[in-house]
Parts: C-alpha cells; sequence; structure tokens
C-alpha cells in the first residue's frame, strides 16, 4: 500500500500534500481538521526506507513553500508543517542525521517567505483562534523551539 507521500511523489504533488488537500487529507475525527502529523508519520515511514531521504524532504518541503502565498490560510498551514517537522525531527534519526535541520538548509528568499508568515500569524493567530481549544501562538513557539528549531522563525 502506498503513502500518501509516495503518491504525492510519483504525482509531483507536494503543495497538495503539505496542505492537506484532495486525497491528502487527513480528517481529524474530533475536529474535522486536517490532521498534519499523519501525513508527516506517513512521509517518515516512507523516507527512513529511500537513501538520501532528507534530500527528498527538502525538494518536496520547497516545493511547498514556494506554492505559499502571504495570507493566514498559508501561515497557518505552515505553522503546522513545521511543528510537525521539529516534533518528528526529535524522533526519526534520519531527519537529524549529520546535523540536518530542514528550515536552516532553505535558501534566503524560501527562509524571507517563512519570516513574513510567521511575522503574519504574530498579528493574526490568536485573533483567528479566539474561543478555539488551540494553544496560543507563544505557546506554539514555543513547543517548536523545545523541539529543536534554534531560528527565530519571525526574524528570518
Amino acid at each position: 500500500m502506498k503513502t500518501k507521500f509516495q503518491i504525492a511523489l510519483e504525482k509531483n504533488e507536494f503543495p497538495e500534500f503539505f496542505k492537506g488537500q484532495n486525497e491528502y487529507f487527513s480528517r481529524d475525527p474530533d475536529w474535522g481538521d486536517h490532521l498534519y502529523i499523519n501525513n508527516w508519520q506517513g512521509l517518515c515511514g516512507y523516507l527512513k526506507l529511500k537513501e538520501n531521504p532528507n534530500r527528498i524532504l527538502f525538494d518536496a518541503f520547497g516545493a511547498y513553500l514556494d506554492s505559499l502565498d502571504i495570507n493566514y490560510q498559508s501561515a497557518d498551514s505552515l505553522l503546522l508543517n513545521i511543528g510537525c517537522y521539529y516534533l518528528l525531527r526529535t524522533e526519526t534519526s534520519f531527519m537529524s542525521e549529520n546535523g540536518f535541520d530542514l528550515i536552516q538548509k532553505l535558501d534566503d528568499a524560501q527562509k524571507e517567505k517563512i519570516g513574513k508568515l510567521f511575522r503574519l500569524l504574530r498579528k493574526e493567530y490568536d485573533i483567528k483562534n479566539a474561543g478555539k481549544p488551540v494553544i496560543s501562538f507563544d505557546n506554539f513557539l514555543l513547543e517548536i523551539k523545545s523541539n529543536g528549531c534554534t531560528i527565530g522563525l519571525e526574524n528570518i
């Protein structure tokens, strides 16, 4: 059985995969939203068997990042994907092999886009999520940092 990431790789549909669109949507049974961690776990299961898995991940994530517009929906998707990456990086050996850090390896234009999107989140995240059972933006950033992110995501 193919993983969603393997299908995205074969179809060159990385933006759709990381955004959870179409066949890459993983429904959260409690809330009905896309459950990003499910896609990331499948990605890790597939890539751990491959040669040079971080190169594949780097290329796939770069294609996703390049597809993002500067808007709240893109920023929220990026936050959740980066959160999943750093969470699973602590549990999946290939993801940190030889000190590899996906976000640090991105080019300057991609890092600049991350900075813009995270600054947008700083302005809008808590307002958009008022009354919802989610953690605050500051707590989300602390969680990402505690999982090994050494980059100030708002400042790149």
